[in-house]
């Protein structure tokens, strides 16, 4: 898998269109973070895993955003944390 399929995703989810790689090194760290953050949950990081996919491209979102609202920041809370509680106990490999 290329540098550049490994990011079509969270590029994706967030709106970007592929051929933009303006955002590549901001996705790449946040990406990264992603993944320490889920490493340390104890839960899955493989990226083969939809729910997996779905944090990172969340995480990777909600850093892109300048200048969130509140309601965006709990939502978008919220949503990572309901991933983790799956990641944890919903059995998903």
């Amino acid at each position: 898998m290329s540098m550049k399929d490994d990011y079509n995703y969270i590029k994706t989810y967030c709106g970007i269109p592929l051929n933009v790689t303006l955002y590549d090194e901001t996705i790449k760290l946040n990406k990264q973070i992603a993944l320490t953050r889920l490493a340390i949950a104890g839960v899955s990081t493989n990226e083969k895993n939809p729910i997996v996919q779905q944090y990172i491209s969340t995480f990777c979102r909600f850093q892109l955003v300048s200048e969130p609202s509140s309601v965006f920041v709990k939502m978008e809370t919220d949503h990572m944390r309901e991933m983790i509680e799956l990641l944890t106990y919903g059995g998903v490999e």
